[in-house]
């Protein structure tokens, strides 16, 4: 059971932390779902939190099919990250036909080294997704991000066959984080019909409720309360 909050300030991370996050996932510009931040801000972040923190890595917004000079500044962003106390990065990078670059994904690993690997929700977009898990999974990725197979305009709440369908194929070999349209008011719902306890929530917990919000302590907190009583009901712990 873990609460993964998007962050894109420092006041976001106190926040998240604050409000009982177990991980953030470091970003800029939010309105176009995140980009690789500042090594700047990233720092500044890691010296003030103790929870876990991923850095994503994705140069810029225009295509998830990377150059090999996107790929050199992905690369060289890993390098600068690896010298903070991060637990490892959120990436992805497909290749024009949909299928994921597993030439660029494997070099990209070399680069984080320890670090864990963790995969945004872009390898829901390609061709077949139980084979990109099989892939990632093989690949040595941690987890990945599902909203049940639409990427980044998927909401779980619509999508709970599918997600479950994803968690019965991997059987724990990787871990799932719901993601899409996560608020406190649907996630113990989506939680009970999945059996998926790893939130990533970004809008959800924000005020206002939006990508330009910031993160609220109190938000975070009733999401993490909703998360923690259905995983109880659900395991009887």
């Amino acid at each position: 059971m873990t609460l993964e909050v998007v962050v894109e300030t420092c006041e976001d991370a106190l926040a998240a932390e604050a409000g009982g996050a177990d991980q953030i996932e470091v970003k800029c510009d939010y309105l176009e779902y995140g980009l690789t931040p500042t090594v700047g801000m990233l720092g500044e972040i890691c010296h003030n939190v103790s929870c876990d923190v991923l850095c994503m890595i994705r140069p810029h917004a225009r295509s998830l099919v990377y150059s090999s000079h996107d790929i050199a500044a992905m690369a060289a962003d890993i390098k600068r990250a690896k010298t903070l106390p991060i637990k490892g990065f959120l990436l992805g990078c497909l290749t024009s036909e949909n299928l994921l670059d597993l030439k660029n994904l494997e070099h990209l690993k070399e680069e984080a080294g320890a670090l864990e690997l963790h995969f945004h929700l872009a390898w829901e977009l390609t061709k077949d997704p139980f084979l990109s898990l099989q892939q990632l999974v093989a690949l040595g990725f941690k987890s990945v991000r599902t909203s049940g197979g639409n990427g980044i305009s998927g909401q779980a709440e619509e999508n709970t066959s599918r997600i479950k369908a994803y968690a019965a194929y991997l059987q724990g070999d990787m871990d799932l984080y719901l993601a899409g349209g996560i608020t406190a008011n649907n996630v113990a719902e989506v939680i009970s019909k999945t059996g998926i306890s790893n939130v990533h929530s970004g809008s959800g917990v924000r005020l206002p409720r939006t990508r330009v919000g910031a993160v609220s302590k109190e938000c975070v907190q009733e999401m993490k309360q909703a998360i923690t009583h259905t995983s109880r009901l659900i395991t009887g712990i």
